[in-house]
């Protein structure tokens, strides 16, 4: 087990385990957050590439299909994020509440969604990590959240201006 194992290796103390616990913690939240930020900017540039164009004339459901694209997306990044927290539980040999991935992965998605549920939980040692993620979870999410209404608003902003200059492109036609 770690605990034992840092235990031979001369770190014995409560204090040193939590500052391996806290050192753990710190490298996988930028790790996901790293990868929430690059996949946010490259979906951005991608959107931006592919969707928006001043001089398109607006379609019914383009806005949606560019709604769904971006959750789609966003889930994904979200899904790897939560699989990366699985792999840090399962390596992890204290942890012996989760056994193989499809546990890791179930505890970690229910923790970074912090739904809860309780049916599994961490030892007394690694708990504080299981809320590290929990409040990970819900920067991402709150992220995930703000990015979609920016998409939102822009492709209202593009929908209205194309409908806007549409109309205004038709009332000087009707004024000549």
């Amino acid at each position: 087990m770690l605990a034992e194992h840092l235990y031979e290796q001369g770190v014995t103390t409560p204090i040193s385990l939590r500052m391996i616990i806290f050192l753990i913690s710190l490298l996988m939240v930028a790790v996901t957050v790293s990868i929430h930020g690059f996949g946010s900017e490259i979906w951005t540039r991608i959107v931006l590439v592919k969707f928006f164009d001043p001089h398109r004339v607006w379609k019914p459901f383009h806005r949606a299909s560019i709604l769904i694209l971006t959750t789609n997306f966003l889930l994904v990044l979200h899904l790897v994020e939560v699989m990366l927290w699985a792999m840090v539980f399962l390596w992890l040999p204290d942890v012996t509440e989760v056994q193989t991935f499809e546990e890791a992965f179930y505890f970690s998605l229910i923790t970074f969604t912090t739904v809860g549920y309780g049916d599994i939980t961490l030892g007394t040692n690694w708990r504080v990590l299981g809320g590290v993620e929990a409040i990970n979870g819900v920067v991402l999410i709150g992220w995930t959240t703000a990015f979609l209404f920016g998409v939102v608003q822009r492709t209202w902003k593009e929908d209205n201006a194309g409908i806007h200059s549409k109309q205004s492109h038709k009332e000087m036609k009707e004024h000549h």
